[in-house]
Parts: structure tokens; sequence; C-alpha cells
């Protein structure tokens, strides 16, 4: 059996490293896109919860801010998978405070 090249092993080492690299990006993309899929399903239960919820309770859930921040979460992970540039970044954060109170009416 002839012996191999060190030069040839490391070919097909890099080789074996791009071919598992490649195999994860794919395997990270199906996910993403189910955790996308996931948001619009929440996304939906969110606002189907917010037509039946009561809008006279002194406190309730803040269903719109919710639903504005799922959709910023998808949009960032729509623009990772689909990048613009190299990193895309966001500087604002979430809000994540969904308490709300109703609105009080204003003495005449």
């Amino acid at each position: 059996m002839p012996a191999l090249k060190p030069r040839t092993v490391l070919l097909s080492l890099v080789a074996m490293a791009s071919l598992n690299a490649m195999a994860y990006a794919g395997d990270e993309r199906a996910e993403l896109d189910l955790i996308i899929q996931q948001i619009r399903a929440i996304n939906q239960i969110a606002q189907r919860a917010d037509q039946s919820s009561n809008s006279t309770a002194r406190y309730r859930f803040d269903y719109p801010r919710f639903r504005h921040d799922l959709q910023r979460i998808e949009a960032g992970l729509q623009d990772y998978l689909s990048p613009r540039r190299a990193q895309p970044a966001d500087p604002t954060e979430l809000i994540g405070d969904y308490a709300a109170e109703p609105a009080r009416e204003s003495p005449p």
C-alpha cells in the first residue's frame, strides 16, 4: 500500500470539513425555517386571542406589542437567512413588557 502524502491527507481533511460545514448549514436553515413557521402560527394565535380578549379588564396582555415583537424576530431570521450584507444588525431591543392597562378617559 503506497504511503499517503501529507498534502493529500490535508486536502482530504479540508474537503471533509467543508462538506460537514455545508451539511450543518443546511440543517440550520431547516431549523430556522421551522422557527419562522412556528412564529407565524403563534402570531395567528395571538391575533385570535386579541380579538376575543376582554378590553375592559384592569390588566390585560398587550397583544399588538407582542405581535410586533414576533414580526421583528421573524424579520431578523429572514435577514439572517437572506442577508443583504455581511452581517445583519438590528440595534433596537425588543420591548418585552406585555402587561397593559386600559386607556383611562380624561376628566372633562
